[in-house]
């Protein structure tokens, strides 16, 4: 690791002509001068470098990239990388902007240039002065320039696009070559622009050729393994430019600075906490009494609690063992503690580092295991760090401030930059920070530097982007220094996808020995009878109430809401008052969904049936006697089964049943083949006998011939070569997004007075009313806006409701898309939104 110095910023009067006065902004009136605006910029960029030890990348990134004459390439771009925030406004000075957005008439409209447009010519001004720099250089090999020469556009790309999302750094090749960008540079070259110094070095014919070579050395540059790496690169720049850009405006338009937040203050007293915990004192205490590291025959385990305790026990010795590896695997049975072991396991790898971050399948279990984090830390101050981030949670106030309008602005801030210590959120938001295209998606991407991440259930990612995910995880992971986690109950060993040395760390090598041992395997009776035939829902209730005995709570599970639906309600009409019957989808609320949780973890008076969708799998902690579900994936059969006989105390039954066709909605994953579901006997075998190495092996198998291996737009080497190498940030976030936009679909809101878990009425119509007046309030101070309108989404989201759009609609209002239902009580029965409803209304109306 190279010593930390100085950042060598290049002089502004370098570029520009200080005789001449150019502003960079004008808020309120106030002018402030573009030197200013530079110089502080500069300043939040130095000190994000320095915060985040981004040296380390920086020289991680140069060491990849294997230049023969490592030290002269290494010093000529990390003053690529610096000054990337020097130029990024010098585009500023075009006399249209001036006049237009600063009232300072210096000169009229230049040819060449696009009305007030500042970014393009910024970048333009940027390769000309590092074109030269290079051009001046002799001590560099051939193969290094053309590397340099490349890295100069990808960075000017960069500055080109600091106020909009990155698309495709060929669009800005393609722009470069323009017959517009042509003339502006021929403008520059022979009728100097007015407080520009002048091109150095760009023609018309040097750039054209410049750009044509691109093509020719992309033939061997294909053949290394840095471009991974690139894509992550230059999004960590991006984002520090941005977070610069916008913190030094920020100080200007309140007169005051912008402190730099977010890091942990001291893990120690986050594990001093969790230490003093009951859970963790049983833990050491067995480790003292009872635990045998070197014996794994667990002939001495007598609970599953002991079992437990040896699972923690042994994936904190293989953590020691392999601590400077960048990617973990954790896979253990359900219910065997994975959020305990994988709290245990971040605390460790915090040693040091900066931010840790909880990534979860669903916003509900966000939810969720934020209370379950509040029970571990009771201490106040610890809980003010862990912090929500996801679509509708709302950001909280952390500032001791008296003047409104800056502490707005912080709030505003510390999201979008994601300005927290310990971050809970979700799979989608994660993967959006990775692989979002838009500018709002990236700018907290620097946060990532010096993290520990804990990605948890990712079997339900898209099993077609499985290759991709692992790779680029590794690449993104290594160039940051970060330490990421995974855990899951079926844990594909994705690095068998790829053709790797440096495969990820498995922290219980030898997990099958925990899944076969008879508190795991044992725990749950398999029963296949209803599948030998066709079965109705009346089939079905007839099956489940014959298991109705007192106290007994059963799990009934659907793959789609319709059927959830319709079963709940028959059981409803069955007349059995005697039994306690809920249902939970998708559709509830966060409130309705805290109150079936409580109720079913709470003491029972007497039997309860719960009617689910697949929400209540992954992660969800309630402990059922029976289970019935619809046949779906085989990841899907195991997760259930942890929701079965939970604490071992009893033997448990799951009944499965195929009412709902699996095959429509897993399509296009390659898991839903036949062969693959318990229509096979073999897999019956693979889920009582808890050895999913095999049906994993076949999974990937077909993954990577079908999918991985292929020549077309689909295969891998299309993806890193055609996409990733080039820098075509559009495509990466389509290939890698988890959840598909749904064109087809409509946000409705549907109004009705709802009662939150502390008894309080929410009105849905105010929440309506109060969010069409903060969209209509232009007067509002813009950061206070954003907060408030952040909170009453949040409040709005338990009245939100998708239909399909050939749904007819009676709303009463609207907002862009967003319909509104004034009075929609109607629509619900028993509390339970009653989709077929809506199919009937047209037909009403009529």
């Amino acid at each position: 690791m190279m010593e930390k110095k100085t950042l060598s910023f290049i002089d502004y009067n370098d570029i520009i002509d200080d005789q001449y006065t150019f502003y960079a902004h004008n808020i309120d009136n106030r002018k402030e001068l573009l030197h200013n605006h530079i110089h502080l910029s500069q300043e939040y960029f130095m000190k994000l470098y320095d915060y985040k030890d981004i040296e380390k990348i920086v020289y991680k990134f140069y060491e990849v990239m294997g230049f023969q004459n490592f030290k002269v390439s290494f010093e000529f771009l990390n003053s690529l990388f610096v000054n990337i925030v020097t130029f990024h406004d010098f585009g500023k000075i075009n006399p249209m902007f001036q006049k237009l957005k600063m009232n300072n008439n210096i000169g009229n409209k230049y040819k060449g240039l696009t009305k007030s447009h500042h970014s393009f010519l910024s970048s333009l001004i940027y390769l000309d002065y590092f074109l030269n720099k290079l051009d001046k250089m002799t001590n560099l090999s051939h193969e290094d320039r053309c590397f340099i020469e490349r890295t100069i556009l990808e960075h000017a790309y960069l500055i080109s696009k600091h106020h909009s999302h990155l698309d495709s750094f060929y669009e800005f090749i393609e722009k470069l070559k323009s017959s517009n960008t042509q003339n502006l540079i021929e403008h520059l070259t022979y009728k100097p622009l007015k407080g520009y110094k002048g091109l150095k070095y760009l023609t018309k014919e040097k750039i054209k050729s410049i750009c044509d070579y691109l093509d020719y050395f992309q033939e061997k540059d294909c053949l290394t393994n840095h471009r991974h790496y690139k894509y992550f690169y230059y999004r960590l720049i991006y984002s520090m430019l941005v977070m610069s850009d916008y913190y030094a405006t920020s100080e200007f338009q309140y007169k005051r600075p912008v402190r730099l937040s977010g890091n942990l203050t001291d893990i120690k007293e986050f594990e001093k906490e969790y230490c003093r915990s009951g859970l963790m004192q049983g833990i050491y205490e067995y480790e003292r009494e009872k635990y045998h590291e070197n014996d794994k025959t667990l002939s001495h385990v007598q609970t599953m609690n002991d079992l437990r305790c040896e699972i923690f026990l042994d994936a904190d010795r293989n953590l020691k063992k392999h601590h400077t590896d960048p990617i973990f695997f954790l896979q253990a049975p359900t219910g065997s503690g994975k959020s305990n072991i994988a709290l245990h396991l971040s605390f460790q790898l915090m040693k040091g580092r900066k931010k840790l971050f909880y990534i979860y399948p669903f916003n509900t279990l966000v939810e969720q295991n934020k209370h379950n984090l509040e029970l571990s830390f009771d201490h106040k101050e610890l809980m003010k760090q862990i912090v929500v981030v996801n679509s509708i949670t709302p950001p909280p106030d952390l500032h001791d401030e008296e003047d409104e309008a800056y502490k707005y602005q912080q709030m505003l801030l510390d999201r979008q930059f994601l300005n927290y210590p310990f971050i809970l959120s979700t799979h989608v938001s994660f993967f959006q920070l990775l692989f979002g295209n838009q500018k709002e998606n990236i700018i907290g991407f620097h946060q990532l530097a010096d993290s520990v991440i804990v990605l948890d259930e990712i079997q339900s990612y898209k099993n077609y982007i499985w290759a991709e995910m692992i790779e680029m995880l590794k690449a993104c992971a290594n160039l940051m220094n970060m330490k990421i986690i995974i855990m899951s109950a079926t844990l594909p060993d994705l690095d068998h996808l790829l053709h790797l040395n440096d495969g990820v760390t498995r922290l219980l090598p030898n997990a099958k020995l925990y899944y076969q041992h008879e508190f795991f395997k044992g725990r749950v009776h398999y029963h296949y009878d209803l599948l030998k035939s066709e079965i109705t829902l009346d089939d079905l209730q007839k099956h489940v109430l014959k298991n109705v005995f007192p106290h007994t709570k059963i799990l009934v599970e659907f793959i789609t809401k319709k059927s959830a639906y319709q079963f709940y309600r028959l059981l409803l009409k069955s007349g059995r008052n005697d039994i306690d019957i809920e249902c939970l989808t998708g559709d509830d609320s966060a409130i309705e969904r805290k109150r079936i949780i409580s109720k079913i973890r709470g003491k029972v008076t007497k039997p309860i049936i719960l009617v689910a969708t697949q929400v209540i799998e992954a992660g969800v902690d309630i402990d059922m006697d029976i289970g019935y579900k619809n046949i779906s994936l085989l990841d899907n059969e195991e997760q259930f089964a942890g929701r079965i006989n939970r604490s071992n105390m009893e033997s448990g039954d799951i009944y499965f049943f195929d009412i709902d066709n699996f095959h429509v909605i897993y399509r296009h994953d390659y898991r839903s083949d036949d062969l693959l579901t318990l229509k096979n006997q073999e897999m019956r075998e693979i889920l009582e006998e808890k050895d999913f190495s095999c049906y994993y092996e076949k999974v990937l198998k077909a993954l990577k011939v079908n999918r991985n291996q292929n020549t077309d737009k689909e295969g891998l080497s299309y993806f890193y070569n055609d996409i990733v190498y080039k820098l075509n940030y559009l495509e990466v976030a389509k290939r890698m997004m988890l959840i598909d936009d749904n064109q087809w679909m409509v946000d409705v809101v549907l109004c009705r007075q709802i009662k939150n878990n502390d008894g309080e009425i929410i009105d849905g119509l105010e929440v309506w009313n109060r969010y069409k007046e903060l969209l209509e309030n232009n007067a509002m101070n813009y950061n206070k806006k954003q907060i408030e309108l952040m909170d009453v989404r949040s409040q709005l989201h338990d009245f939100t409701y998708q239909f399909p759009k050939k749904t007819f609609i009676h709303y009463n209002d609207y907002i862009g898309d967003l319909l509104c239902v004034f009075d929609a009580d109607d629509y619900f029965v028993d509390g339970k939104l009653d989709r077929e409803r809506f199919e009937q209304i047209e037909y009403d109306i009529l």
